[in-house]
């Protein structure tokens, strides 16, 4: 599975940065791979880009809800 991930990874690295999915999709993936503050950045983006994707709704509260989990596991790696 790890193999996959990294495949993964580099398959969501070509992907458009402007498109709201494939940064959430990143973001998952990054977070599966433990690169916690990557796939926080890659969820805060998908959740908060300006812009007309049509895609955006569908995927938007679940980008908030995995950047929120990533903040409330680091907060708690920190205590």
């Amino acid at each position: 599975m790890n193999e996959d991930s990294e495949t993964a990874a580099a398959e969501f690295a070509q992907a458009s940065q402007l498109e709201p999915t494939a940064l959430y999709w990143a973001a998952v993936n990054n977070r599966n791979l433990g690169h916690t503050e990557k796939a926080a950045d890659l969820a805060n983006r998908a959740a908060y880009r300006n812009t007309l994707s049509p895609n955006l709704p569908f995927f938007r509260d679940e980008a908030i809800a995995l950047l929120e989990e990533l903040e409330a596991d680091q907060a708690v790696s920190i205590l």
